[in-house]
């Protein structure tokens, strides 16, 4: 909840104190630059050393950048400048925390039972993304952005304290796992140089996120100067978006497609139609309708992408090569 929720105050925030798109663009990219450098090495840490303690410093870590954005509107200190250097230590935290939160999954579930946890993730996943950017817009409308950081930190907090009493099993370890970071770090490199499976699945993956994922960051100056939205309105799309993605990732765990491969190309190219659909409409009623399109091919794409990585990648890898193109712009 926490991540969406500020993903939604993030973009609208950059646009209303600038105006600027430019400003908008930025805090994109300087979010996306350190998880697109540092995704791999974080997947080596996480590799290396007990993925619930890498998930949990990073959490901690992610606890911090609210409380600081809202302590500096409190202050009037706060420039664009400063949502700029955050969205980059954002990007920095989410390399690391994403391969470890990932990664986690394998120590608790048995690989025959894959498909069943994926589902169930991604359908808990995209229930906090459908309320959580709601929730931001009404709270930013209602009470003003610095208290809506104040209530991310919160989640985050909650977050932190309920992951303290589960236990983790550590599995799939050798001592290539154990081995130098560099040699880490390379070992994944040839493993996905030598696995056609996991090689085509990572480059769709990274297709995707380069040219699709990011609509979602850079919606709200597309919603305020086309669609004229407010902070509500513009959660409300956000939502409308998580809503599809559990409508698909529940309609999955119904219909299980027997040629995974060509199901996954198939979810790829509904979210570029529906994506080019949205950019050609400017009515809030339509593009409300094509983002909930939007929302179903982009879960669905996810989920068939996690399932073909884990199945095609020894228990050893996982975090170094789990999705590292979805976890980019993720």
């Amino acid at each position: 909840a926490a991540e969406s929720m500020q993903m939604h105050a993030n973009g609208w925030f950059a646009f209303e104190l600038t105006g600027s798109t430019a400003v908008l663009g930025l805090t994109v990219l300087a979010q996306a630059v350190p998880q697109t450098l540092l995704t791999f090495a974080g997947g080596v840490v996480s590799d290396r050393f007990p993925r619930s303690k890498v998930w949990q410093v990073c959490n901690v870590a992610a606890l911090l950048l609210p409380i600081w954005i809202s302590v500096s509107v409190f202050l009037g200190t706060i420039r664009w400048q400063d949502l700029v250097l955050r969205s980059f230590l954002f990007g920095i935290i989410l390399a690391f925390r994403a391969p470890s939160r990932q990664g986690v999954m394998t120590e608790i579930v048995p690989r025959s039972e894959i498909m069943s946890a994926v589902s169930i993730n991604q359908m808990i996943m995209n229930i906090l993304q459908f309320g959580g950017p709601a929730a931001a817009g009404f709270m930013i409308a209602a009470w003003g952005i610095q208290w809506t950081y104040i209530a991310i930190a919160l989640f985050y907090l909650g977050a932190i304290l309920s992951l303290v009493p589960i236990k983790y099993e550590r599995r799939g370890l050798t001592a290539a796992s154990r081995g130098s970071f560099l040699s880490n770090f390379k070992e994944g490199l040839q493993y996905v140089g030598r696995t056609t499976d996991v090689r085509l699945v990572l480059m769709l993956s990274l297709l995707g996120a380069m040219l699709a994922i990011p609509y979602t960051q850079l919606l709200p100056a597309f919603a305020k100067t086309i669609l004229h939205t407010t902070p509500s309105s513009l959660g409300v799309l956000n939502s409308l978006t998580g809503l599809g993605a559990l409508t698909g990732s529940v309609g999955i765990t119904f219909f299980r497609p027997r040629v995974r491969g060509a199901f996954f190309i198939q979810m790829n190219l509904l979210l570029g139609i529906g994506l080019l659909a949205f950019t050609l409409s400017s009515s809030y009623t339509l593009s409300a309708a094509l983002v909930f399109v939007v929302g179903i091919g982009q879960s669905l794409r996810q989920m068939l992408a996690s399932t073909l990585d884990r199945k095609s990648t020894r228990s050893e890898l996982q975090s170094r090569l789990h999705l590292v193109c979805r976890l980019l712009l993720e």
